[in-house]
């Protein structure tokens, strides 16, 4: 909840703040930047999945040829140039997530609040994904033109059809985070309660700290600002404890990876394996990490956003632990 978005892949928000300082003369002029951008993009792309084409003959015709030079070579051109398709349709896939990476990273570099606008930037980097196979079916209608097509171009237009597939990765990502986002903004909800076992094998309910601010912290050992929001969450820990609050990390890691992970980030407040009395609520996250506030009635409040910093957690916990709404 306190960094940038991790885009389609989890090593995506590792890289995140090395690409803003790629971008960050973008800073100055940002709306001008991104019509560039934008324009780049759009004119580019069809051009770029033809240069992969025309790359990849290219490289067929230099591992077929016979011969260095002459009538041998042109053949080859000519034979593999009849295969286009076939070649765009392969690389297909491969371009999509290309398109869709960088169309990611600079929309997060340009951004300047990418908590509030990821919607925006899961659609149009998605937009992204059919582009390859549009430009061989381009390919393919062209070939079409001059007679049946043949066998080779159909199984290319088949693979290129199977990128499309693609999308329905950014929507599952995009439905699972507007779920993480309604469910980390109710207020005066009922938390779901959760029975499960810590990585020291003792029981912990939710239940049991009932009367108790508890602030559950959803993180993961690979999720590198997990690793920088630990310590101070362990920090508030240490230092409201004796008002009657409590941090309770849960991971769906094993008991060996989260052992090890301490050794390197020591935390003192527990942490919670992820067993069959945890319910979806808690399970159900698309970015790391996420915290719930829960009040001294075991009721949910919203837990402040990534762009509001640490400081905001500490307010909203003071706040819960002064009894305020």
């Amino acid at each position: 909840m306190y960094t940038t978005e991790s885009g389609i892949t989890p090593s995506t928000a590792a890289n995140t703040d090395s690409l803003s300082a790629v971008y960050s003369p973008f800073q100055h002029h940002r709306q001008s930047d991104r019509r560039l951008i934008f324009r780049f993009a759009k004119s580019h792309s069809g051009r770029l999945v033809q240069n992969f084409t025309d790359s990849g003959i290219n490289l067929l015709v230099r591992l077929s040829a016979k011969e260095p030079s002459g009538g041998g070579t042109e053949d080859s051109v000519g034979n593999l140039a009849k295969h286009r398709v076939l070649v765009a349709g392969i690389f297909s896939p491969l371009l999509a997530l290309v398109l869709n990476i960088i169309f990611i990273q600079t929309l997060l570099a340009l951004s300047s609040n990418p908590e509030n606008n990821w919607r925006f930037r899961l659609f149009i980097s998605s937009l992204a994904l059919p582009v390859p196979f549009l430009a061989t079916l381009v390919l393919a209608l062209k070939d079409r033109r001059h007679g049946a097509l043949s066998l080779s171009a159909k199984i290319g237009l088949g693979i290129a059809a199977l990128s499309l597939l693609l999308i329905a990765k950014p929507a599952m990502d995009g439905l699972a985070r507007s779920k993480q986002s309604r469910n980390m903004a109710m207020r005066d909800v009922p938390a779901p309660m959760f029975d499960t076992l810590d990585i020291q094998g003792k029981p912990q309910r939710l239940a049991d700290y009932k009367g108790k601010v508890v602030l559950v912290n959803i993180w993961a050992t690979w999720c590198e600002p997990c690793r920088n929001e630990m310590p101070q969450l362990d920090k508030l820990y240490q230092s409201r404890k004796g008002r009657g609050f409590i941090v309770l990390g849960i991971s769906d890691e094993t008991i060996e990876k989260q052992q090890t992970f301490v050794s390197q980030v020591p935390v003192t407040y527990p942490l919670l394996t992820i067993t069959p009395g945890v319910p979806a609520f808690y399970r159900e996250i698309a970015k790391y990490p996420a915290i719930f506030l829960i009040d001294r009635e075991g009721r949910l409040h919203p837990s402040p956003n990534e762009g509001q910093g640490f400081g905001k957690v500490e307010e909203a916990v003071d706040a819960l632990l002064d009894g305020a709404k």
